[in-house]
C-alpha cells in the first residue's frame, strides 16, 4: 500500500514514539495525581513533559497545558469552557466558515444558548478575510476563532495579523485550532490566547493531544471528576499518552526546518 494521507494521520517513522510509550508505561504504572512514591514520581513526569511543551512552542509560564485526547475535546473546551465561563462579557463570536466540524458543531452548541456566530468567508485562496474580521469586532465580542492551516484546502492563516486586529478589544480571546500547522510550520504561539491539537497529526499516539492556554484565562470544565490538570479536567491523567505526545512533539519541532525543505522539494 501507498499511504498518501500522512496529513490526517502520520505513520511515517514513529517506531521510536511507540517503544517511548510501551517503556514509560512499565515505568511510571501509577497515577500522576497519587500522593504515594510512585505517583509523585509519575507526577513528575507530566511536570516535565509540560515544561518541555512549552519551551518547544516559545511560551513561558504564564501559559499551561492541558492533556486530553486530542483536538476535537480541546475544541470544546476552549469555544463552549470560555463562553460559558465568561458569558456576562458579551455573546458574540466571529468564526472562520471553513473550520473543522468541531469547532462548527461547538458554536451550534452555544448559538442554542443565546451566542451570536458571525461566520466570516474566505479569499479564493481559502484565507480569512481579515478585513471583514475588522469590521466585525465590537465591545461585544469575545471569541475569534481561526484555524492555523486549513485542513482541506491547506491554506494558510496568518494568526499574528489577527492578533493585531483584536488587540484593542481586552474581552475577546483569539483560539486557534492547530492540528495541521503544530510540528510542521513556524508559529508566533504567543499571538494565541489559546489553541488546540492533536498528537497523531505529527507522529503522536491516537487519542493524545492537549490544550494550551493562558493561565489567567478561565474556562468551565467539561469532565467533571477529581482536580486532576488545576481542576481543568477531570479524570487520571493518561501519562504513557501525555508523555509521547511530548517525545513525538519535541522530534517534529527539532526536525521542522529539515522536513519542511523535504516536503518543499
Amino acid at each position: 500500500m501507498i499511504y498518501l494521507d500522512n496529513a490526517s494521520t502520520y505513520i511515517t517513522d514513529n517506531q521510536d514514539v511507540l517503544d517511548y510509550f510501551v517503556r514509560v508505561s512499565k515505568e511510571y504504572p501509577a497515577n500522576p495525581s497519587s500522593p504515594h512514591r510512585l505517583g509523585y514520581l509519575a507526577g513528575l513526569e507530566i511536570k516535565k513533559a509540560e515544561e518541555n511543551i512549552l519551551k518547544l512552542l516559545n511560551l513561558d509560564s504564564s501559559y499551561e497545558v492541558v492533556f486530553n485526547s486530542g483536538a476535537t475535546e480541546g475544541i470544546n473546551h476552549a469555544i463552549k469552557g470560555y463562553c460559558l465561563r465568561n458569558k456576562t462579557r458579551g455573546n458574540e463570536i466571529i468564526a472562520f466558515n471553513s473550520e473543522h466540524p468541531a469547532v462548527l458543531e461547538s458554536l451550534a452548541y452555544l448559538e442554542n444558548r443565546g451566542f451570536v456566530i458571525h461566520y466570516v468567508s474566505s479569499t479564493q485562496d481559502g484565507e480569512i478575510e481579515y478585513g471583514e474580521v475588522a469590521k466585525l469586532m465590537s465591545d461585544n465580542t469575545i471569541m475569534v476563532i481561526a484555524m492555523s492551516v486549513n485542513n482541506e484546502s491547506g491554506a494558510i492563516n496568518d494568526v499574528t495579523h489577527l492578533r493585531e486586529i483584536i488587540k484593542r478589544y481586552p474581552k475577546c480571546v483569539l483560539f486557534s485550532d492547530v492540528t495541521q500547522s503544530i510540528g510542521k510550520l513556524s508559529i508566533d504561539y504567543k499571538s494565541l490566547d489559546m489553541f488546540a491539537f492533536s498528537g497523531h497529526k505529527f507522529g503522536g499516539l491516537m487519542g493524545s493531544g492537549a490544550l494550551i492556554k493562558k493561565k489567567k484565562i478561565l474556562l468551565e470544565k467539561l469532565i467533571d471528576g477529581g482536580t486532576q490538570q488545576n481542576d481543568l479536567r477531570g479524570g487520571t491523567i493518561a501519562l504513557p499518552l501525555a508523555l509521547s505526545l511530548t517525545y513525538a512533539l519535541n522530534k517534529a519541532v527539532n526536525n521542522l526546518s529539515n522536513n519542511f525543505d523535504k516536503v518543499s522539494k
